[in-house]
Formats: C-alpha cells, structure tokens, sequence
C-alpha cells in the first residue's frame, strides 16, 4: 500500500479548517491556515485545481456566501484543462467533499473509464467555466431537448441542474420545468436523486411553489424506493431539507422526514417500529437525525446518541466514514451546547484512519474527508441555529428580489 505525504495531506486538512474559520468569522486564522497550504506546488496542476476550489469557498465563507452556491467561474474553469487521470483525482475529493461541491453530483469512476472531458460527459466540457448567460441558455436548452430521447435521460437532466443556478429566474424557470416533466418515468432511485437535485435549485431561486411539487414528488418516489437503495439518497435529503427550509416549508421538510423513517422501517405499520441496521440505513439514519434536529423534533438528540455509538462498532474504515460525515452534519443542527459535547466523538478514529486510494500521490482522501466531517459539524454548530434561521430567511428574501 502507497501512504500519502503526510505533510501534503495535513496541507488540505489546513485548507478544510480555513473553511471552517472562515464559515464562523475568524478571518485572520482562515487567512493563515490558507498561507500555511502553500506547500502544496501549485505548478502541479492537480494541486493549484484544488487549492483554486479551496481558495474561492474560504472567500464565499467570509463574504457569507450560503454553501449551495457553485463556485466561481475562475475556479470552476480551472477543471476544464486538466488530463483525465489528473481530473480523476480531483473529482475523488470534490465528490467526497461537502466544502467543495454541495449541488453538483460527480462519478469520477465513470468519466474516467470513458475518458469524458467533463465528469458530467462530454456535452458539457465546453460550458464549464461559461458566464454568459446568452451562451449558456440556449446551450442547456438545446441539451434539455437532446435528453428527452437520450439513452442515459438520468445524466444529462442531472448535469442541467448543475448550471441553472447560473441563470436568472426568467432564464432558470423554463427549462427547470422540462427537466421536472422529463424525470416522470424513471426508476424511483433516479427520480429522487434528480427531484432533490432540484429542490435544492428551487431553494436557491427562492420558487416556494416549485419547492413544495418537489417535496411531494419526492415523496412518492421515496414510497416505491427499495429498501437497499436508501443509503444513496443521505446527501441528497441533506440538501433537500436546506432547500426546503430556505423557502419557509417546514411542513413538507417534516413529510420528507417521515416518509424516509417509514421506508426504514421493518414493518412501518407495527405498534413499535423496528429499524434496519446495516451501514447503509444507518448511513440514512444519520441524514433523517439531522433533519429532525434541525426541526427540534423530540427524541432527535436520544436518536442522535445510538448512532454515534455504533462508530465503536467493527465497521469497516469505508463505511464508517460516510456515516461520520453524516453524523457531523447532524450535529451542526443541534443545540449548540448539545453538539459541542458530542462532537470529540467523531474525532476517536482519526489515527487510524488510511487508504491505499489512487490519490495518494497528492493526499490521504480519507483523512481528508473525516477531518471535514469534524470542520463541518464545528462551523456549522458555531453559527448557531438562530442564526442559520435568520441567514434562510433573509436569504430567500434577496433571492426572490433578484430573480424577479
């Protein structure tokens, strides 16, 4: 097994802390933790990609900017020119990061072993980094009429959510429809994979009434979903519930909730309600803890404890820490007292934590991403439920008068 440079990897963990300084305010200590990630080389195209992405989401934390924002064309564009294996390797911690990418799915696998010259293929290579809006409009449009008749519907629809948030509301509605009307027929797996997907754009244009079609489509689409599949839709409902709550639906985030716990459960019609407990339904487990915490829901905190101590559990190293990340996020919806309690929890596996993954050349992703789930659960707790309420509301607020 090839270990990564410790001290390339503890550059990228400074870089994940600078986030999480940034996302609280303390701009000096963000500040210098970005400086001490200089030993990265940035002739290495790999590492100034990355540094670039860190770089801009550190900026959009200390202006405030929510974390479902896409990052900015300068960074974004940046991925465009590197070599496949080299794009390979940055996508494995862009789609292990939920710092880096929130809103754009990526199967670095897949677009490796086809050689796409975008991981969302290659329709959408030349639009990445574009800032034209008269240049991505009728280019998405033109993609919306190819995926209507496409073998692989599911991949373009996703990839056109990625850049709608690009466009202005007159621009972004139209086409947001299409791509609604378009995911009618898929298998339920794929229909709540792009239904959250578009939530979360429905959130950021501030569209209450598409929002809540949303919610009760995913719905449905949770109902008929098998039970093995349920562990795949834990970042998804993460992001749906943020969508839902930037528009002010609080009742169909708890719809949601609760659609998701029926389809855990054993038998949902018993008197006492068993649940599954592999990694994958704990892994949606952890996702429905934190949707009820951010809903205060009783029990939430009671739910919150079992799963964390199921990390003492011989899980193997790869599942454990989707089930962390998971778990961090929860936490960051907690009482602030209550999560900053819980939160060394997360931290006990850290030393043994390795992998022998392909990125090893240029850092350990699995510290990486454990040391992010701790960062995650830390800034988001330190800003406070009250403030986090405030920043949606007045959020959905700006956004509406800017896309109208």
């Amino acid at each position: 097994m090839i270990e990564a440079d410790p001290a390339l990897t503890a550059a990228y963990v400074d870089l994940v802390f600078a986030w999480g300084y940034a996302a609280v305010g303390e701009r000096e200590r963000a500040e210098g933790l970005l400086a001490g990630a200089r030993v990265l080389d940035r002739a290495d195209p790999v590492h100034d990609a990355l540094v670039s992405a860190y770089e801009a989401r550190i900026q959009q934390a200390l202006q405030g900017v929510p974390r479902d924002t896409p990052l900015p064309p300068e960074a974004s564009a940046k991925l465009a020119g590197l070599p496949s294996f080299q794009r390979y390797q940055v996508d494995r911690l862009r789609n292990a990061s939920g710092i880096l990418e929130t809103h754009e799915r990526l199967d670095p696998f897949r677009a490796f072993e086809r050689q796409f010259d975008d991981s969302r293929g290659p329709e959408f290579a030349a639009l990445r980094g574009e800032t034209d809006t008269a240049v991505l409009r009728p280019a998405l449009a033109g993609l919306v009429d190819v995926a209507r008749e496409h073998d692989e519907k599911e991949r373009l629809i996703d990839g056109v959510f990625d850049f709608l948030p690009l466009l202005s509301a007159v621009d972004a509605l139209p086409l947001f429809d299409a791509l609604v009307g378009l995911v009618d027929g898929l298998e339920p797996a794929a229909r709540v994979r792009l239904l959250t997907d578009g939530l979360v754009v429905a959130g950021l244009l501030g569209r209450t009434e598409r929002a809540r079609d949303l919610s009760r489509r995913i719905v449905d689409a949770i109902r008929e979903l098998p039970i093995a599949d349920l562990g795949a839709i834990t970042e998804g409902l993460s992001g749906s519930l943020r969508g839902l709550r930037r528009v002010g639906l609080e009742d169909e985030a708890r719809s949601l909730l609760e659609a998701v716990q029926s389809a855990l459960a054993v038998d949902p019609d018993a008197a006492v309600v068993v649940l599954r407990d592999d990694a994958a339904s704990r892994l949606t487990r952890a996702g429905v803890v934190g949707g009820l915490l951010a809903l205060r829901a009783p029990g939430a905190l009671d739910q919150l404890d079992v799963l964390l101590g199921t990390l003492d559990e011989n899980l193997p190293p790869l599942k454990r820490l989707p089930i962390t990340r998971a778990l961090g996020m929860a936490l960051a919806s907690a009482p602030r007292a209550e999560a900053f309690a819980r939160l060394p929890k997360l931290s006990e596996h850290l030393p043994s934590i390795t992998d022998s993954f392909n990125t090893n050349s240029h850092f350990c992703l699995s510290v990486v991403s454990y040391a992010e789930s701790v960062v995650l659960g830390y800034a988001d707790t330190e800003l406070g439920s009250r403030a986090r309420a405030w920043m949606d509301a007045s959020e959905f607020r700006v956004r509406r008068r800017i896309h109208s």
